[in-house]
């Protein structure tokens, strides 16, 4: 605004700048006439004319009564008051609000009395009632007689503290919505709000059913709970009163008379009894623009809306769309941490969520059943190392800093298989799945536990299980060639006799009783092969698995077969020089080779037929891996059964694998079961092509291994020569125990020998300085190998032992390595065996 007085010209910025220069020209005097007074004049001053057209009340009061004794035209449209009436004594008093009296009557009269301006709001009744809210600027000025006088403005804030008002609910109700508080509660402290604005309306607020076709009772807490119950469910459309037309048409309705209104005609006697005559109704929105429902004012007077009143509606109608959509939103989100909970509670894996500080925080019902401890002594508390073995605790301890330090999760977050410790100190093995996740700047950390003892259990069980059937099955296949294993060992028999009585009747002279000698050694040499792969193969024991040469394999498994093969079945093997290395467990391949062939021969049956053994190299590339479920990319060695004999039909080709399954009239059907168990073990897959009436072939694809296959053939050990040392041998076998002394003295050591346990104990003990080393046979009677060692042990603790048997198993290696025994030689056995067994037990210094 631009003034402009005695050709100065004056900015004022509105309200505070403009009014103090309305006060320095008051307290200047010009207007002091016109405020006491407005005299009838032919010319208006222009300040008068000024005075007059303000928005506001320009005013002058007697500082002694605080009465009116000026007032301008603005009091008239403010109030509705005519100016004569604000000079009456007591106007200003009966007209304050009576909860604003006492308060602006002190502060008047203090700043008054102290000659200080001052600023109050206070509200005044107006003509019609309603109240008013005013700002009073008044100065303390002195008029051209010196005397005190109180000037000033007075301005109406009305719409301005109808905003507050409406902010400080709305902050109000989004606290309420933040304390989860229910959404009936919220909206009718917000319609109490705007009620209070005006004691002659009722609000309303109905919500958009999610039909979207009806609008449900919200809030109404001033309306008559009769009427709520009859609008609950009040359908939506054109001419259906003022909600529902409102959400139809999605605009403001107003009605001024609803028993008149053409909206309301369908409704007039429902709503008569009720008083209601106006209905102003507006609809509220989502952030998407969806239809929320409607908020409505209803007067019991036919009326239109005030200005105030359509401000008032359309901050509410706003606050109300706000509370609906957080709520709901709020609700949602509780919902679903509530559904997130309610899994988690309820998984069947263990969840358990620690802070960046590694304090429990979660602790589900399955993670109290897999440790046996409730969350009530763990929840809140530091993760107790208790619960990990004390073997694993460094590693645990050290991964658990890591983690909380760096964030960095153990495996990259990919699943762990660790054993844990339940309350009562049993083990319990987990699957161990571990995420990380951000709460308020800080880290979470979150272990989903499967529990897997049970299949841990099943799987032992399992292992054993197949122990037995492979076992089972190579009794079954010792069985089918006994009768061969009987003609080889006759046979060796027949050439160590024939060669034997060639030399004894041969002259001391001849020269070839050396050379019968010589193959008296080669056959003993070749039955003692055979009589270890009859033990090994019989043997119970866990696989050990060694970078093996397949030809080699293939080719002992051959020799064994030709035994027992009737003449009719050809049996042969054809190798590819470039056929890798497997790593494997020798027995277990034999036992394939041995179990395919023998179901070859059985598959070809009573006629002649033809069995090849092919070993090749194979390259599997990764777009060829998904053709062979269970292969792995990269080199293999593949070895090929080939028959001709009557092959399988579709139905028994798919049962071919399962234990115990079989099409033959005798037998157990485990062969093909345990070649197939094998073959998984070793990382290598089975693959099958057959034809009825053409033959099979089966493939077994097994991963190369770039390492040196170890011998299957035993060297010779080196000679090693005794220096006259003393030896205790025992065997309970006469006739052995001569050729043994008779070797050990050969080899320089000094054998004395006994056949019975107790008298050599007996030796022992007269003298336990007259040896220096004992060896012993292992199966003896009365007493065995380790029984006569264990009794030795307690003569004499540092007498070396070396045990002698024709077949060492594991149980017999931990008892011999619990008395200290730690060489072994094999029976039957070579010079070069005994001397090497005894070299190496007298050079080694006794165990603590």
């Amino acid at each position: 605004m631009v003034l402009r007085s005695d050709a100065e010209t004056v900015f004022c910025a509105w309200p505070s700048s403009w009014f103090d220069q309305l006060h320095r020209h008051l307290r200047a005097g010009r207007l002091a006439a016109q405020l006491i007074a407005v005299p009838v004049a032919p010319r208006r001053d222009p300040w008068e004319d000024l005075v007059q057209s303000i928005d506001g009340v320009v005013f002058a009061a007697d500082p002694a009564t605080l009465a009116f004794t000026f007032v301008s035209d603005g009091a008239v449209r403010i109030l509705g008051h005519q100016a004569s009436r604000w000079l009456e004594p007591g106007f200003f008093a009966d007209h304050l609000h009576p909860d604003d009296r006492d308060r602006t009557f002190a502060a008047c009269r203090a700043a008054t009395d102290a000659g200080k301006d001052h600023e109050l709001s206070y509200r005044m009744r107006a003509a019609d009632g309603r109240w008013v809210w005013l700002h009073d600027s008044t100065r303390v000025v002195r008029d051209r007689d010196g005397r005190t006088v109180l000037r000033g403005v007075l301005l109406d804030i009305s719409a301005l503290k109808t905003v507050e008002a409406l902010q400080q609910e709305q902050t109000r109700l989004i606290a309420m919505i933040a304390e989860a508080q229910p959404l009936p509660h919220i909206l009718d402290s917000l319609l109490r709000g705007v009620e209070a604005l005006d004691p002659e309306i009722s609000a309303s607020i109905l919500l958009l059913d999610d039909d979207g076709k009806h609008l449900r009772h919200g809030a109404a807490p001033s309306l008559p709970e009769a009427y709520c119950r009859l609008v609950d469910g009040f359908a939506i459309g054109p001419g259906q009163a003022c909600c529902g037309t409102a959400a139809w048409r999605r605009e403001m309705v107003i009605v001024e008379d609803v028993l008149t209104d053409p909206l309301w005609a369908p409704f007039r006697e429902v709503v008569a009894p009720f008083g209601l005559r106006s209905c102003w109704s507006t609809p509220f929105f989502d952030s998407d623009g969806r239809v929320l429902g409607t908020f409505a004012i209803y007067n019991r007077q036919p009326a239109r809306p005030r200005p105030e009143h359509l401000q008032w509606i359309a901050a509410a109608a706003h606050t109300a769309a706000i509370c609906v959509s957080r709520t709901r939103v709020l609700q949602a989100l509780r919902d679903e941490q509530q559904q997130t909970a309610d899994l988690i509670e309820n998984a069947t894996e263990g969840v358990v969520t620690i802070d960046d500080r590694g304090v429990v925080m979660r602790w589900n019902r399955q993670a109290e059943l897999i440790f046996d401890i409730t969350r009530e002594q763990t929840v809140g508390k530091p993760l107790d190392v208790a619960l990990v073995p004390i073997a694993d605790r460094a590693a645990h301890s050290s991964a658990l800093q890591t983690a909380l330090a760096t964030g960095q999760l153990a495996a990259g977050g990919r699943p762990l298989e660790r054993t844990a410790l339940r309350q009562d100190g049993s083990e319990v093995h987990l699957e161990i799945a571990l995420t990380r996740t951000w709460s308020g700047g800080r880290a979470w950390f979150t272990a989903f536990l499967r529990d897997l003892t049970e299949r841990h259990r099943a799987e032992q069980t399992r292992q054993s299980l197949e122990r037995q059937l492979q076992i089972a099955q190579r009794m079954e296949a010792l069985g089918t060639l006994a009768g061969g294993v009987a003609h080889e060992f006759n046979n060796l028999l027949a050439v160590i006799l024939g060669n034997a009585e060639l030399a004894a009747a041969a002259p001391a002279s001849d020269s070839n009783a050396q050379r019968h000698l010589q193959e008296i050694v080669k056959a003993a040499t070749r039955a003692t092969s055979l009589t270890r792969q009859i033990l090994q193969f019989g043997r119970r024991q866990i696989a050990q698995r060694q970078p093996v040469s397949l030809p080699t394999i293939v080719n002992d498994s051959i020799t064994m077969l030709r035994a027992t093969l009737p003449a009719r079945i050809a049996v042969s093997a054809e190798y590819a020089l470039d056929t890798p290395t497997v790593l494997a467990d020798p027995t277990e391949i034999h036992q394939v080779v041995l179990n395919l062939c023998t179901n070859s021969w059985q598959a070809i049956g009573e006629r002649a037929g033809r069995i090849t053994v092919t070993l090749r190299s194979a390259q599997i590339e990764h777009e060829d891996a998904a053709l062979l479920p269970g292969a792995s990319a990269g080199r293999h060695a593949v070895m090929e059964v080939r028959d001709d004999g009557c092959g399988m039909d579709a139905q028994t080709r798919e049962r071919m694998f399962e234990p115990f399954f079989t099409t033959k009239a005798t037998g157990t059907g485990l062969g093909l079961s345990v070649v197939h168990g094998i073959v998984s073990s070793h990382g290598g897959v089975l693959t099958v092509d057959t034809t009825p009436g053409a033959g099979t072939t089966i493939r077994i694809w097994l991963p190369a291994v770039e390492e040196t296959p170890q011998p299957t053939v035993r060297e010779p050990l080196p000679a090693c020569r005794g220096r006259g040392e003393r030896i205790l041998l025992l065997d309970d076998e006469p006739t052995l125990l001569q050729v043994l002394r008779r070797s050990l003295t050969r080899l320089g050591f000094a054998p004395t020998a006994f056949t019975r346990a107790d008298e050599a104990i007996a030796a022992l003990q007269a003298n336990p300085a007259a040896f220096d080393a004992v060896l012993t046979d292992h199966n003896m009677p009365v007493m065995s190998g380790l029984e006569f060692a264990a009794a030795t042990r307690t003569i004499r603790r540092d007498l070396p032992i070396v045990l002698a048997s024709g077949l060492v198993t594991e149980a017999t290696q931990a008892t011999a390595a619990s008395l200290g025994i730690r060489q072994f030689v094999a029976k039957p056995n070579t010079m070069h065996d005994l001397g090497a067994a005894l070299r190496a037990a007298l050079d080694t210094p006794p165990a603590d």
